[in-house]
């Protein structure tokens, strides 16, 4: 069964980027077509979303002083991979996906407070 790989980036105003993934268990062997089309339907219209609200380490590399900073991650993409999960919840990717609804429903708890 392959796992799920999550991509994500923090780019701050100034265009600086710093990406990251991790990986999920996918125990419903879900598609990562399918998983994208979920999670994106979720994010902001941007397709951005807050990396802490939905349990994601954040990628920040400025404070929060910074005139550049903000609070927001972009969704890159979902693909398959052969290597072990790690999430340091140890979440499958319907956990997640679950996470990243329900965060859309309460429109999404601001944690850094500079969006």
């Amino acid at each position: 069964m392959a796992q799920l790989k999550l991509h994500y980036m923090y780019r701050n105003g100034a265009n600086w980027k710093e990406s990251d993934y991790v990986i999920f268990a996918n125990t419903k062997n879900l598609s990562p077509e399918g998983v994208q089309e979920m999670i994106e339907e979720c994010l902001f219209d941007d397709g951005n979303f807050i990396a802490e609200a939905v349990g994601l380490p954040t990628l920040y590399f400025d404070d929060d002083s910074a005139p550049d900073a903000h609070g927001l991650h972009e969704f890159l993409r979902i693909d398959e991979c052969d290597f072990e999960p790690n999430d340091k919840q140890n979440r499958d990717v319907l956990n997640l996906v679950i996470e990243f609804a329900r965060q859309r429903l309460f429109d999404w708890k601001s944690v850094r407070n500079i969006l």
